[in-house]
């Protein structure tokens, strides 16, 4: 399929047929795909759980409200945010970036790199439990604000959904991946964190971003049909 037919051929698939056979392989090459995502900074502060076993399987459904996209799924992908692993990621591209400028660290690009992964990365991602290493760079954000450009989004919580975010694209990349190889998905929102996470055994700072049920629709796990609002009420020129 090309692209656009790609996109109007995903639907978010309420039902799935568990008669229909399913190759896991899938998976795995959609989340090869999911990994070149773009990102925040590239700091891939992501991970991607599967979960696989029927016993599982099972057990998630009611932990995602009963929904019958879960209850039905051939294979469940989370798409988790991993705060802690910011200075891991940092390190990584720091070091990678030096590598990419070695004999060149005098170039004003390199020592702007430098600068962002070896300094401005680490005061951004380092965060404390009440927030207060956020506020502290909100405020002086607004203040250097006041004379020139500056970022406003550098609290805890702007950085937490920074994170989200990047989990997103690489969720959105993840289903069309499926599509391509013939599989159907649907991305929930509507579960009990807390309960999902125990089950799975996932650390308590994690969070889950979505869950994604993969396998083959059945005509009546799609709903009707596909409703937009009007392109031209939500596109503005300026």
């Amino acid at each position: 399929m090309s692209f656009t037919d790609l996109v109007h051929a995903r639907r978010s698939v309420r039902k799935f047929d568990q008669s229909h056979s399913f190759d896991s392989q899938s998976v795995d090459n959609a989340l090869a795909l999911a990994q070149l995502s773009p990102n925040s900074s590239n700091m891939q502060l992501w991970e991607f759980h599967r979960v696989v076993n029927p016993a599982l399987i099972e057990q998630m459904g009611p932990l995602c409200m009963k929904q019958n996209a879960a209850a039905t799924a051939n294979e469940l992908v989370l798409f988790v945010v991993t705060p802690d692993k910011w200075k891991q990621r940092a390190q990584l591209n720091a070091q990678q970036v030096r590598a990419n400028f070695s004999g060149r660290e005098d170039l004003p690009v390199a020592k702007r790199a430098f600068k962002y992964y070896e300094t401005l990365i680490p005061a951004l991602y380092n965060n404390d439990a009440l927030g207060i290493r956020g506020a502290v760079r909100k405020v002086y954000s607004w203040w250097l604000g006041r004379t020139k450009p500056m970022v406003r989004e550098v609290s805890k919580s702007d950085v937490r959904v920074t994170m989200h975010k990047s989990a997103s694209l690489a969720a959105m990349t993840f289903m069309y991946a499926m599509k391509e190889q013939g599989y159907d998905t649907c991305p929930m929102e509507g579960f009990d964190s807390k309960r999902v996470k125990a089950l799975l055994g996932l650390p308590a700072n994690v969070e889950v971003c979505m869950i994604v049920s993969c396998g083959k629709a059945l005509a009546e796990g799609v709903y009707g049909d596909r409703h937009r609002v009007e392109l031209s009420s939500i596109t503005h020129s300026h």
